[in-house]
Protein backbone atom coordinates (compact mmCIF):
# COMPACT_ATOMS: atom_id res chain seq x y z
CA UNK A 1 0.00 0.00 0.00
CA UNK A 2 1.14 3.47 -1.17
CA UNK A 3 0.32 6.37 0.51
CA UNK A 4 0.81 9.82 -0.69
CA UNK A 5 -0.78 13.26 -0.01
CA UNK A 6 -0.93 16.21 -2.19
CA UNK A 7 -3.19 19.14 -3.56
CA UNK A 8 -5.88 18.41 -1.18
CA UNK A 9 -6.36 14.75 -1.39
CA UNK A 10 -4.70 11.35 -0.14
CA UNK A 11 -3.97 8.96 -2.51
CA UNK A 12 -4.13 5.07 -1.47
CA UNK A 13 -2.40 2.52 -3.81
CA UNK A 14 -3.64 -1.11 -3.44
CA UNK A 15 -2.04 -3.69 -4.71
CA UNK A 16 -0.89 -3.24 -8.27
CA UNK A 17 -2.58 -0.28 -10.36
CA UNK A 18 -5.61 0.82 -8.33
CA UNK A 19 -5.73 4.16 -6.73
CA UNK A 20 -7.99 5.50 -4.68
CA UNK A 21 -8.32 9.52 -4.07
CA UNK A 22 -9.49 10.22 -0.47
CA UNK A 23 -10.74 14.27 -0.17
CA UNK A 24 -9.35 16.08 2.93
CA UNK A 25 -12.34 17.56 4.49
CA UNK A 26 -10.67 20.42 5.75
CA UNK A 27 -9.59 21.64 2.18
CA UNK A 28 -12.76 21.91 0.84
CA UNK A 29 -14.72 25.40 0.67
CA UNK A 30 -17.76 25.89 2.74
CA UNK A 31 -20.95 24.93 1.27
CA UNK A 32 -24.05 25.79 3.40
CA UNK A 33 -27.25 24.91 2.40
CA UNK A 34 -30.55 26.27 4.59
CA UNK A 35 -34.08 25.53 3.53
CA UNK A 36 -35.07 28.77 5.33
CA UNK A 37 -32.54 31.18 4.30
CA UNK A 38 -31.69 29.47 1.37
CA UNK A 39 -28.64 28.59 -0.55
CA UNK A 40 -24.74 29.62 -0.32
CA UNK A 41 -21.70 28.41 -1.41
CA UNK A 42 -17.94 30.08 -0.72
CA UNK A 43 -15.05 29.31 -1.77
CA UNK A 44 -11.20 30.36 -2.45
CA UNK A 45 -10.38 27.85 -4.55
CA UNK A 46 -7.68 25.98 -2.55
CA UNK A 47 -7.77 22.71 -4.60
CA UNK A 48 -5.83 22.44 -7.92
CA UNK A 49 -8.15 21.12 -10.34
CA UNK A 50 -8.66 20.43 -13.87
CA UNK A 51 -12.18 20.54 -14.65
CA UNK A 52 -13.07 22.50 -11.07
CA UNK A 53 -14.74 20.26 -9.66
CA UNK A 54 -14.76 20.73 -5.27
CA UNK A 55 -16.03 17.46 -4.52
CA UNK A 56 -18.80 17.55 -7.71
CA UNK A 57 -19.80 21.07 -6.67
CA UNK A 58 -19.54 22.28 -9.99
CA UNK A 59 -20.50 21.89 -13.94
CA UNK A 60 -17.74 22.42 -16.40
CA UNK A 61 -18.60 24.15 -19.95
CA UNK A 62 -16.46 21.76 -22.06
CA UNK A 63 -17.14 18.27 -19.99
CA UNK A 64 -20.77 19.10 -20.02
CA UNK A 65 -21.69 21.76 -22.41
CA UNK A 66 -18.66 20.23 -25.42
CA UNK A 67 -18.88 23.57 -27.10
CA UNK A 68 -17.51 25.74 -24.53
CA UNK A 69 -13.93 25.47 -22.07
CA UNK A 70 -13.52 24.19 -18.61
CA UNK A 71 -12.36 26.21 -15.86
CA UNK A 72 -9.17 25.27 -13.70
CA UNK A 73 -7.85 25.99 -10.27
CA UNK A 74 -3.80 26.30 -9.20
CA UNK A 75 -2.24 28.64 -6.48
CA UNK A 76 -6.11 29.45 -4.88
CA UNK A 77 -7.36 31.14 -8.33
CA UNK A 78 -9.75 30.17 -10.67
CA UNK A 79 -9.18 30.36 -14.64
CA UNK A 80 -9.28 29.42 -17.68
CA UNK A 81 -8.23 26.28 -19.74
CA UNK A 82 -8.90 26.90 -23.27
CA UNK A 83 -11.07 28.66 -25.62
CA UNK A 84 -12.46 26.13 -27.88
CA UNK A 85 -13.88 28.36 -30.24
CA UNK A 86 -14.44 32.23 -30.74
CA UNK A 87 -17.48 32.41 -28.19
CA UNK A 88 -16.89 28.87 -26.53
CA UNK A 89 -15.63 30.43 -23.04
CA UNK A 90 -14.73 28.05 -20.38
CA UNK A 91 -17.37 28.42 -17.92
CA UNK A 92 -18.18 26.58 -14.68
CA UNK A 93 -21.50 26.71 -12.81
CA UNK A 94 -22.40 25.24 -9.25
CA UNK A 95 -24.68 22.40 -9.00
CA UNK A 96 -27.60 21.59 -7.77
CA UNK A 97 -31.49 23.67 -7.64
CA UNK A 98 -30.96 27.50 -7.10
CA UNK A 99 -33.60 29.72 -6.06
CA UNK A 100 -34.26 32.79 -9.11
CA UNK A 101 -32.93 35.66 -6.89
CA UNK A 102 -29.14 35.42 -7.11
CA UNK A 103 -26.04 37.17 -5.97
CA UNK A 104 -22.29 36.45 -6.66
CA UNK A 105 -19.00 37.97 -5.66
CA UNK A 106 -15.45 37.28 -6.36
CA UNK A 107 -12.49 39.29 -6.09
CA UNK A 108 -10.15 39.80 -9.46
CA UNK A 109 -6.64 38.44 -9.63
CA UNK A 110 -4.17 39.76 -12.58
CA UNK A 111 -0.96 39.56 -12.43
CA UNK A 112 0.65 40.94 -15.72
CA UNK A 113 -2.12 41.13 -18.31
CA UNK A 114 -1.23 42.09 -22.01
CA UNK A 115 -2.92 45.60 -22.84
CA UNK A 116 -4.08 43.59 -25.88
CA UNK A 117 -7.66 42.73 -26.50
CA UNK A 118 -9.20 40.91 -24.77
CA UNK A 119 -9.11 39.30 -21.47
CA UNK A 120 -12.06 38.90 -19.50
CA UNK A 121 -13.24 37.61 -16.31
CA UNK A 122 -17.18 37.05 -15.82
CA UNK A 123 -19.89 36.16 -13.21
CA UNK A 124 -22.84 34.14 -14.17
CA UNK A 125 -26.35 34.22 -13.28
CA UNK A 126 -28.99 31.70 -13.78
CA UNK A 127 -27.24 29.98 -15.99
CA UNK A 128 -27.79 25.85 -17.44
CA UNK A 129 -25.33 23.85 -19.17
CA UNK A 130 -26.42 21.56 -21.38
CA UNK A 131 -24.52 19.16 -23.77
CA UNK A 132 -24.12 22.09 -26.71
CA UNK A 133 -26.39 24.84 -25.12
CA UNK A 134 -25.68 27.63 -22.17
CA UNK A 135 -28.69 29.59 -20.87
CA UNK A 136 -28.29 32.77 -18.79
CA UNK A 137 -26.48 35.65 -17.90
CA UNK A 138 -23.09 36.61 -18.09
CA UNK A 139 -21.31 39.90 -16.68
CA UNK A 140 -18.10 40.22 -18.19
CA UNK A 141 -15.06 42.70 -17.10
CA UNK A 142 -11.70 43.38 -18.75
CA UNK A 143 -9.09 43.28 -17.11
CA UNK A 144 -6.97 44.50 -20.18
CA UNK A 145 -6.22 48.00 -21.23
CA UNK A 146 -10.24 48.12 -23.36
CA UNK A 147 -11.89 49.22 -19.71
CA UNK A 148 -15.16 47.66 -20.74
CA UNK A 149 -18.15 45.78 -18.88
CA UNK A 150 -20.87 43.98 -20.44
CA UNK A 151 -24.01 42.03 -19.47
CA UNK A 152 -25.00 39.42 -21.90
CA UNK A 153 -27.68 37.22 -22.46
CA UNK A 154 -27.01 33.45 -24.04
CA UNK A 155 -30.16 32.37 -25.77
CA UNK A 156 -28.46 28.62 -25.91
CA UNK A 157 -26.54 27.80 -28.95
CA UNK A 158 -22.78 28.86 -29.23
CA UNK A 159 -22.48 31.97 -29.97
CA UNK A 160 -25.85 33.01 -29.93
CA UNK A 161 -25.83 35.73 -27.30
CA UNK A 162 -27.44 39.63 -26.77
CA UNK A 163 -25.59 42.22 -25.20
CA UNK A 164 -28.16 43.71 -22.28
CA UNK A 165 -25.99 46.25 -20.55
CA UNK A 166 -22.55 47.80 -19.99
CA UNK A 167 -20.01 49.72 -17.83
CA UNK A 168 -16.15 50.35 -17.15
CA UNK A 169 -13.70 47.65 -16.86
CA UNK A 170 -11.86 46.03 -13.85
CA UNK A 171 -8.37 45.92 -12.04
CA UNK A 172 -6.38 43.71 -9.94
CA UNK A 173 -7.92 43.61 -6.22
CA UNK A 174 -11.92 44.75 -7.44
CA UNK A 175 -14.93 43.12 -5.72
CA UNK A 176 -17.06 42.32 -8.46
CA UNK A 177 -20.29 41.81 -7.08
CA UNK A 178 -24.09 40.98 -9.37
CA UNK A 179 -27.41 40.69 -8.72
CA UNK A 180 -30.53 39.23 -10.32
CA UNK A 181 -33.92 40.36 -8.75
CA UNK A 182 -36.77 39.63 -10.60
CA UNK A 183 -35.46 40.38 -14.49
CA UNK A 184 -33.05 43.09 -13.24
CA UNK A 185 -29.88 42.23 -13.09
CA UNK A 186 -27.55 45.42 -11.17
CA UNK A 187 -23.79 44.99 -10.50
CA UNK A 188 -20.99 46.56 -8.50
CA UNK A 189 -17.50 47.25 -8.41
CA UNK A 190 -16.16 47.72 -4.59
CA UNK A 191 -19.77 48.38 -3.24
CA UNK A 192 -20.32 51.31 -6.05
CA UNK A 193 -23.25 50.61 -8.54
CA UNK A 194 -21.91 50.32 -11.91
CA UNK A 195 -24.16 48.59 -14.61
CA UNK A 196 -27.82 47.16 -14.42
CA UNK A 197 -29.94 45.59 -17.28
CA UNK A 198 -33.71 44.95 -17.17
CA UNK A 199 -34.72 41.38 -19.64
CA UNK A 200 -38.08 41.71 -20.03
CA UNK A 201 -38.19 37.89 -21.33
CA UNK A 202 -35.85 36.95 -18.35
CA UNK A 203 -34.53 33.24 -17.88
CA UNK A 204 -36.84 31.98 -14.30
CA UNK A 205 -33.99 29.06 -13.19
CA UNK A 206 -30.26 28.14 -13.64
CA UNK A 207 -27.23 28.54 -11.41
CA UNK A 208 -24.40 30.98 -10.69
CA UNK A 209 -20.86 30.59 -11.50
CA UNK A 210 -18.06 31.87 -13.34
CA UNK A 211 -16.45 32.02 -16.52
CA UNK A 212 -13.17 33.42 -18.36
CA UNK A 213 -12.38 34.86 -21.94
CA UNK A 214 -8.84 35.61 -23.60
CA UNK A 215 -8.83 35.64 -27.35
CA UNK A 216 -5.01 36.55 -28.06
CA UNK A 217 -2.52 34.94 -26.06
CA UNK A 218 -3.79 32.11 -24.08
CA UNK A 219 -2.48 33.75 -20.86
CA UNK A 220 -5.04 32.13 -18.96
CA UNK A 221 -3.23 31.65 -15.69
CA UNK A 222 -2.37 35.29 -15.57
CA UNK A 223 -5.55 36.80 -14.44
CA UNK A 224 -8.76 35.08 -12.74
CA UNK A 225 -10.70 35.05 -9.85
CA UNK A 226 -9.00 34.78 -5.85
CA UNK A 227 -12.30 33.80 -4.22
CA UNK A 228 -16.19 33.22 -5.06
CA UNK A 229 -19.38 33.45 -3.34
CA UNK A 230 -22.93 32.97 -4.54
CA UNK A 231 -26.15 32.78 -2.88
CA UNK A 232 -29.94 33.17 -3.58
CA UNK A 233 -30.85 34.55 -0.33
CA UNK A 234 -31.30 38.10 -1.44
CA UNK A 235 -31.09 40.66 1.59
CA UNK A 236 -32.80 44.06 1.25
CA UNK A 237 -31.06 47.12 0.19
CA UNK A 238 -28.66 48.44 2.70
CA UNK A 239 -30.12 51.85 4.25
CA UNK A 240 -29.28 53.51 7.47
CA UNK A 241 -32.48 52.58 9.97
CA UNK A 242 -31.53 56.00 12.17
CA UNK A 243 -33.68 59.27 10.76
CA UNK A 244 -33.47 61.54 14.16
CA UNK A 245 -31.61 61.52 17.17
CA UNK A 246 -32.34 62.72 20.60
CA UNK A 247 -31.19 66.17 21.45
CA UNK A 248 -28.25 67.58 23.15
CA UNK A 249 -27.65 69.86 25.59
CA UNK A 250 -24.55 72.52 25.41
CA UNK A 251 -21.77 70.92 28.24
CA UNK A 252 -23.53 68.10 29.08
CA UNK A 253 -21.79 64.46 27.89
CA UNK A 254 -23.71 63.18 24.96
CA UNK A 255 -24.19 59.68 23.21
CA UNK A 256 -26.49 58.22 20.76
CA UNK A 257 -26.12 54.85 18.71
CA UNK A 258 -26.57 55.05 14.90
CA UNK A 259 -27.51 51.70 13.32
CA UNK A 260 -28.20 50.08 9.75
CA UNK A 261 -30.19 47.58 8.06
CA UNK A 262 -30.43 44.99 5.32
CA UNK A 263 -27.31 44.56 3.10
CA UNK A 264 -24.78 41.90 5.07
CA UNK A 265 -23.64 42.08 8.76
CA UNK A 266 -21.05 43.27 10.00
CA UNK A 267 -21.52 46.99 9.26
CA UNK A 268 -18.71 49.62 9.46
CA UNK A 269 -19.52 53.28 10.14
CA UNK A 270 -17.84 56.48 9.26
CA UNK A 271 -19.38 60.22 9.27
CA UNK A 272 -18.86 63.28 10.66
CA UNK A 273 -21.02 66.16 12.84
CA UNK A 274 -20.97 69.48 12.58
CA UNK A 275 -21.71 69.85 16.65
CA UNK A 276 -18.20 71.40 18.27
CA UNK A 277 -17.20 69.28 20.61
CA UNK A 278 -19.31 65.62 19.13
CA UNK A 279 -17.96 63.04 16.76
CA UNK A 280 -19.00 59.57 15.33
CA UNK A 281 -16.86 56.18 15.64
CA UNK A 282 -17.86 53.14 14.65
CA UNK A 283 -18.29 50.91 17.48
CA UNK A 284 -19.20 47.53 16.38
CA UNK A 285 -21.91 46.83 14.20
CA UNK A 286 -23.39 50.48 15.25
CA UNK A 287 -21.99 53.71 14.53
CA UNK A 288 -22.14 55.89 18.12
CA UNK A 289 -22.55 60.11 17.96
CA UNK A 290 -20.47 61.00 21.48
CA UNK A 291 -18.93 64.13 23.22
CA UNK A 292 -19.54 67.16 24.61
CA UNK A 293 -21.30 69.90 22.67
CA UNK A 294 -19.70 73.22 23.11
CA UNK A 295 -21.94 75.38 21.40
CA UNK A 296 -25.85 75.60 20.95
CA UNK A 297 -27.65 75.14 17.65
CA UNK A 298 -28.81 73.08 14.61
CA UNK A 299 -26.34 70.95 13.53
CA UNK A 300 -26.22 68.22 11.02
CA UNK A 301 -24.35 64.34 11.19
CA UNK A 302 -23.56 62.95 7.84
CA UNK A 303 -23.48 59.34 8.26
CA UNK A 304 -22.13 56.38 5.90
CA UNK A 305 -22.23 52.56 5.95
CA UNK A 306 -20.67 49.79 4.28
CA UNK A 307 -21.73 46.07 4.61
CA UNK A 308 -19.25 42.96 4.76
CA UNK A 309 -19.99 42.88 0.60
CA UNK A 310 -19.11 46.68 0.41
CA UNK A 311 -22.19 47.91 -0.25
CA UNK A 312 -22.94 51.25 0.90
CA UNK A 313 -25.50 53.87 2.19
CA UNK A 314 -25.51 57.37 3.41
CA UNK A 315 -27.84 60.04 4.74
CA UNK A 316 -27.74 63.18 7.12
CA UNK A 317 -29.30 62.88 10.34
CA UNK A 318 -30.36 66.88 12.06
CA UNK A 319 -29.34 67.11 15.61
CA UNK A 320 -30.45 70.34 17.89
CA UNK A 321 -28.59 71.25 20.73
CA UNK A 322 -29.90 73.57 23.35
CA UNK A 323 -28.04 75.88 26.25
CA UNK A 324 -28.24 74.41 29.96
CA UNK A 325 -30.94 75.71 31.87
CA UNK A 326 -28.95 78.44 34.38
CA UNK A 327 -28.57 77.67 38.39
CA UNK A 328 -27.97 80.54 40.25
CA UNK A 329 -27.08 81.26 44.19
CA UNK A 330 -29.06 83.81 45.60
CA UNK A 331 -28.40 85.60 49.62
CA UNK A 332 -31.56 86.62 50.76
CA UNK A 333 -32.21 89.14 53.28
CA UNK A 334 -35.78 88.34 54.96
CA UNK A 335 -38.06 90.35 57.70
CA UNK A 336 -41.55 90.49 59.32
CA UNK A 337 -43.90 93.70 59.08
CA UNK A 338 -47.10 93.01 59.92
CA UNK A 339 -47.71 89.43 59.68
CA UNK A 340 -45.64 89.74 56.18
CA UNK A 341 -42.64 88.32 55.27
CA UNK A 342 -40.85 90.71 53.49
CA UNK A 343 -37.49 88.99 51.37
CA UNK A 344 -35.04 90.95 49.30
CA UNK A 345 -32.66 89.19 47.00
CA UNK A 346 -28.93 89.54 46.33
CA UNK A 347 -28.60 90.05 43.00
CA UNK A 348 -31.96 91.51 42.10
CA UNK A 349 -32.00 92.07 38.66
CA UNK A 350 -33.34 88.18 38.20
CA UNK A 351 -34.68 88.20 34.34
CA UNK A 352 -38.53 88.24 34.80
CA UNK A 353 -39.94 84.78 34.73
CA UNK A 354 -37.66 83.20 36.91
CA UNK A 355 -38.72 80.58 39.49
CA UNK A 356 -36.97 81.38 42.83
CA UNK A 357 -37.30 78.59 45.69
CA UNK A 358 -36.87 79.47 49.45
CA UNK A 359 -36.52 77.28 52.28
CA UNK A 360 -36.02 78.24 56.08
CA UNK A 361 -37.30 77.40 59.02
CA UNK A 362 -38.60 78.96 62.36
CA UNK A 363 -41.12 78.27 65.60
CA UNK A 364 -39.81 74.46 65.11
CA UNK A 365 -41.36 74.61 61.65
CA UNK A 366 -39.53 74.31 58.36
CA UNK A 367 -41.08 76.48 55.33
CA UNK A 368 -40.46 75.79 51.65
CA UNK A 369 -41.93 79.03 49.55
CA UNK A 370 -41.43 79.00 45.78
CA UNK A 371 -42.31 82.83 43.53
CA UNK A 372 -42.20 83.13 40.05
CA UNK A 373 -40.49 87.06 39.59
CA UNK A 374 -43.17 89.20 37.03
Amino acid sequence: MLIKKNEGRIWIRVGIGLMIAIWLASTLPLNTVSAASGTTYTTDFPLTENPLSEGGKWIDGKTTGIEWGNVQTGQSNAYGVNLSSQYGDPTAVLFGTWGPDQTVQATVMVSGVPQTCCHEVELRLRTTIQAYSITGYEINCSVSGQGYMQIVRWNGPLASFTLIGGGAGCKNGDVLKATMIGNTITVYKNGAKAASATDNNAFTGGSPGIGFYDNSDSNWSSFGFANFTASDTTNAPLAISTTSLPGAVAGTAYSAAITASGGTAPYTFSGTSSAPGLTLNDTGDTGTLSGTPTTSGTFSVSVAVRDSLGATAATTIPLLVTMQSPTATLSESCTMSRGNVVCSFTPANMPSGTVIMTTGSGGGASVTMSTTLP
